[in-house]
């Protein structure tokens, strides 16, 4: 099996793991961001 001729294969592996991990990492900002919202608000009167 010659390896090169794999090579694109890697980069296009490469290219959706990393598009992959800047989704989870987005979704960890945005997930801590209504986090740290909602513990900020103020409490509800009762």
């Amino acid at each position: 099996m010659n390896l090169p001729s794999f090579l694109w294969l890697w980069k296009i592996a490469a290219f959706f793991m990393g598009i992959s991990l800047f989704t989870y990492l987005l979704l960890a900002v945005t997930g801590g961001w209504m986090f740290v919202l909602r513990h900020h608000q103020q409490k509800r009167p009762q």
